[in-house]
């Protein structure tokens, strides 16, 4: 990527089960390290809506139970499924058992391939920095699928309450829905690799449409400006904060389909794109942007103008937090254009003709021309020269109320 000139990355995948989640993966070492020079941009994925996290405070000489439920989803069995639960402590001071449906319980300590029909790996490990990590997959031996509720204890040996934080995937769903937590189920602490690198710039989502379509695992209406639900948020395990900003996302970006689309779907048309990964692009554009109207930025200074320049309100609130990082993206504000635009936009402004200052002035060879119009109607751009001549018509013919903008 820096071969080719790459001033921004974007990750548009994430990942919440075998990893320790805590910055010390070799990816994430990689991304925290070239962010420094390309800023690394990373989506904090989408566990918020369904069930597949847990948080549960194990007490001190005590246990608690997760019981997690296998249920079809979109038509397919689950015929594999993986587990990990996290911690920070010895790794000694948590044992965990396993039950299936059929009701056998086998502790996760050893060597144990099969019980109950069901084939079993487990490994409990220790990342560099500390987290203890139990992952665990199940798939099918005597039986056709791993459907029912299956159950795991945790036992704390130690004298102090120590936090868990376990995650569950399947073959068959991927954010919400198929194997999901009955118990200790939260939007918190849900941030997904590769979103908990040390230094990057991750982003959350928000709507801006309020759309009420959806009609999957906790569908609904999201009021425009509200986060989404399925937004990652909150800090890493070991208290590490990770947003630094939100953006649109929620079901209000619009992508093409294209013919490698197996779905129904014509060439050419356009279909509803939802998630952290549609608010990813927003930030991307950002950040490129900053730095072309600051070429001399340096990485740190184009984040630190994205985070400065975004915009808090009565969802975000007025200070930092962990579900909007420092607010809401604003394009305009981050690379310096002052502009009366979008408070007319967002009504702080009574309606008027507006012809506002281009940018960059002075240009060569673009500029950008932002303007407002109160009402919808016939409107002309007209550039003339000092002399009074006419030199290009930029916009002419109908065009809608509210903030436009034209390119010269």
């Amino acid at each position: 990527a820096r071969s080719r000139g790459a001033d921004a990355m974007l990750y548009e995948f994430g990942g919440y089960v075998f990893g320790y989640l805590d910055g010390s993966s070799l990816d994430e070492e990689a991304i925290t390290i070239e962010n420094s020079s390309i800023i690394q941009i990373t989506p904090s994925g989408n566990l918020g809506r369904g069930d597949k996290h847990a948080v549960a405070p194990v007490p001190a000489g005590g246990s608690v139970t997760l019981r997690i439920s296998a249920t079809d989803y979109g038509g397919s069995s689950i015929i594999r499924m993986w587990n990990t639960t996290l911690w920070l402590a010895d790794p000694n001071d948590i044992t965990i058992h396993l039950t299936s449906p059929l009701g056998s319980t086998v502790t996760l300590e050893g060597t144990v391939s099969f019980f109950d029909g069901y084939y079993l790996w487990f490994e409990k490990s220790v990342s560099p920095r500390g987290t203890c990590a139990m992952n665990v997959y199940l798939e099918p031996d005597m039986n056709p699928e791993l459907s029912g509720t299956w159950t795991l204890t945790i036992d704390n040996t130690s004298g102090s309450e120590i936090e868990v934080i376990s995650n569950v995937a399947d073959n068959a769903s991927s954010w919400a829905g198929g194997a999901e937590f009955l118990d200790y189920a939260t939007d918190q602490k849900n941030v997904t690799f590769p979103a908990t690198s040390d230094s990057s710039f991750t982003n959350g989502s928000y709507s801006t449409r309020g759309f009420e379509g959806y009609g999957g695992v906790g569908g609904g209406s999201i009021p425009p400006g509200e986060i989404s639900a399925f937004s990652g948020r909150g800090v890493r395990i070991d208290g590490h904060h990770l947003l630094d900003i939100c953006s649109p996302g929620n079901y209000d970006v619009y992508s093409t389909r294209t013919h490698q689309d197996g779905s129904s779907y014509p060439n050419g048309s356009y279909r509803q794109f939802s998630g952290t990964s549609a608010a990813g692009p927003h930030v991307a554009a950002a950040a490129a942007l900053v730095q072309q109207a600051f070429p001399m930025a340096t990485m740190p200074e184009v984040a630190a103008r994205l985070r400065s320049s975004a915009a808090k309100d009565e969802f975000t609130g007025p200070d930092y937090n962990d579900t909007w990082g420092h607010g809401k993206l604003r394009i305009l504000q981050a690379i310096g254009v002052t502009t009366d635009v979008e408070d007319m936009a967002a009504g702080l402004l009574p309606p008027a003709l507006l012809l506002d200052q281009n940018y960059p002035n002075p240009f060569n060879p673009t500029t950008w021309i932002p303007f407002y119009l109160p009402a919808a109607g016939d409107m002309s751009m007209k550039v003339y020269n000092a002399k009074g001549e006419l030199v290009r018509v930029l916009r002419k013919g109908w065009m809608s109320g509210g903030a436009h903008s034209a390119v010269w």
